[in-house]
């Protein structure tokens, strides 16, 4: 309920206001903690022509993805 309607809110500002470096920070962290890290990885992209550093974050958001797919083995992970 909260997150969702968190993210409604955030699409919302973006559409009149899309160069917020704060409401995509924050849009990042709500798809975070919804897990859906490949929604999370798409809002990095504007982040970083914003001239925010996202290595840290590149990183951070693929080993999720990785370590939260469900069609790799434990050997594939590690790998």
């Amino acid at each position: 309920g909260f997150l969702e309607r968190a993210q409604t809110t955030f699409l919302q500002i973006l559409k009149s206001n899309p160069r917020n470096k704060k409401v995509l920070n924050d849009l990042m962290v709500v798809y975070e903690r919804l897990q859906d890290y490949k929604k999370a990885k798409e809002v990095i992209e504007p982040l970083e022509a914003l001239g925010v550093d996202v290595e840290d974050l590149k990183l951070f958001l693929d080993l999720k993805i990785v370590l939260t797919d469900s069609q790799l083995v434990h050997a594939q992970k590690v790998e």
